[in-house]
């Protein structure tokens, strides 16, 4: 037996939404009361059966392409059978609570069948609905009561049957009162030569037939008559031609397309990611101990003879006081109250989220450039041909070979000058230095998209934040153990709402430290030499 569809007034629901939850419960079947389309059947205990409640699903108009929702519980009551459904996260799910919780889709319909052989009729599917206030306007309903009462469709008499003629008549009604108002003009005709000539409308919505009957044609075009469908097209787009979008924007408003919403650019960190060494806990000042000089340690021995001097040690303490950084928002009542919350402050708090990132990343590269450290062989100066920088780059960093504890470097920041010149240094035959494919005899690569230079397998990374083009100038590399850069996590707090306006806020805070100054090296490229 094909799927009916059953829709009950709204008042026999019990209908409810909740919009936290994602959940949409009522009374899916009232035992007792005759679905709205009219026709003479009720339901009681025990007619309705289902096999797995998770499997029922929920939709819009028993559409089955817009299912949003699965059955979270059904249960057969005294009064009805009652059911919760989950609705699905994503576009979809939230175009449904929106119309259930704003009222206008406040209808469940149930679409039954019943299994060849079964007294029994099965649960298909639930629908939510837009019950219609009036008999008349029920077209939708009435055409899906009309093309289901075919081969065992549940008929008036509350019997099954093999066969039923179809009847228009209600949806001749429904159109002809939706068109009744409507002044149809005949159709102007202009042959080529001649004058205007016009041809009589063939539907008439007054009461008396025209040359054609306007519900048959349509139902005929469904069924795949081209003639009564082109008919049909024809007259609707001849009546409705003068209306265009202009003449519908209060009825027809924009829309709203959050899941096209294209956030900020999220931008890189690299000197923060190499030296950034934990958390912090809190804005509390540390002590930090550093070592600071040793002698004596070890020595030759003579035999029945005590060391001459003892070992000493020196350790010198840094006071660490973490600084704060902090943000506020501010929601007017009026976005809030009409749902703007919690998208639009999720939104803002995401903004937030990056700019106190960049914000950290601002003072990892302020904090190294106001270090005083040795420089990594000599001033690089702009003056020097590729040739020269190269060379002079290569030789600092051979010359690292010497400098204890430089096999346990493992981070290098490039100031953008350095780094594009390095990047675009070619040798006499305009050969790169640092290519970024085939490299032969070359002492590096570039790596893809210049986002990294493999320097005698030193990685330099670029770091715009190390300061503008001719500022600063000056690169780093070295041991991240040697420095102490930390941080909390941002962190939200709710503040006050009042009448106008709802708030809430960030904060949190940094710490930085130079702990051993042997373990870090600078390169400064000079614009002005």
């Amino acid at each position: 037996m094909p799927e009916a569809q059953f829709t009950f007034s709204a008042d026999h629901l019990d209908f409810t939404v909740d919009t936290e939850k994602r959940t949409i419960s009522g009374q899916i079947v009232p035992f007792g009361v005759k679905p709205i389309d009219g026709r003479n059947v009720t339901f009681s205990k025990g007619d309705i059966a289902w096999s797995n409640f998770k499997s029922v699903k929920m939709n819009l108009d028993h559409a089955i392409s817009t299912s949003f929702g699965f059955g979270l519980s059904l249960a057969e009551g005294d009064t009805g059978i009652h059911g919760s459904f989950k609705v699905a996260d994503g576009p979809r799910g939230d175009e449904a609570l929106t119309l259930a919780e704003s009222g206008v889709y406040d209808g469940l319909s149930v679409s039954l069948y019943k299994p060849e052989g079964k007294d029994k009729y099965h649960l298909a599917h639930v629908a939510l609905t837009a019950e219609p206030a009036f008999d008349s306007a029920r077209v939708t309903s009435i055409a899906a009561s009309a093309a289901s009462n075919k081969e065992g469709a549940v008929m008036a008499d509350n019997t099954e049957t093999a066969e039923a003629p179809q009847d228009f008549s209600a949806v001749t009604t429904a159109i002809t009162e939706g068109f009744a108002a409507l002044t149809v003009p005949p159709r102007e005709v202009t042959p080529a030569g001649e004058g205007v000539t016009r041809e009589e409308s063939p539907y008439r919505f007054n009461g008396t037939r025209g040359a054609h009957e306007f519900s048959t044609d349509l139902f005929a075009g469904t069924k795949g008559s081209g003639e009564s469908m082109q008919r049909v097209q024809d007259f609707i787009q001849h009546t409705f031609a003068a209306v265009d979008s202009g003449d519908v924007t209060s009825v027809n408003p924009n829309g709203f397309r959050p899941d096209l919403y294209v956030d900020y650019i999220e931008k890189d960190a690299p000197v923060y990611a190499a030296i950034n060494s934990g958390g912090l806990s809190g804005p509390t000042p540390y002590v930090v101990p550093k070592f600071a000089s040793s002698s004596n340690e070890v020595a030759d021995h003579a035999e029945g003879v005590e060391p001459a001097n003892d070992v000493t040690f020196v350790t010198d303490d840094d006071t660490v006081t973490p600084a704060a950084l902090s943000g506020r928002a501010v929601i007017t009542r009026k976005v809030y109250d009409a749902g703007g919350n919690p998208q639009v402050s999720a939104m803002i708090w995401r903004q937030m989220n990056r700019k106190y990132a960049e914000l950290l990343e601002t003072k990892a590269a302020a904090f190294m450039n106001s270090l005083t450290l040795t420089e990594l062989g000599g001033t690089l100066t702009t003056g020097a041909t590729d040739a020269t920088l190269a060379k002079l780059v290569k030789a600092g960093l051979v010359g690292a070979q010497f400098i204890d504890g430089s096999g346990s470097w493992d981070f290098f920041t490039g100031h953008r000058d350095l780094y594009t010149a390095l990047a675009t240094a070619v040798d006499g035959d305009d050969r790169p230095y640092f290519p970024v494919v085939n490299a032969v005899n070359a002492d590096g690569t570039a790596g893809g998209k210049f986002r990294s230079l493999d320097i005698g397998g030193h990685n330099l990374l670029p770091a715009g934040t190390l300061g503008a083009s001719g500022v600063n100038q000056k690169s780093f590399i070295g041991d991240k153990e040697g420095l102490h850069f930390v941080n909390t996590a941002p962190q939200r707090i709710d503040l006050a709402e009042t009448v106008a306006t709802v708030s809430f806020g960030l904060y949190g805070y940094w710490a930085a430290a130079l702990l051993d100054g042997n373990k870090v090296r600078k390169l400064t490229y000079d614009n002005a030499a």
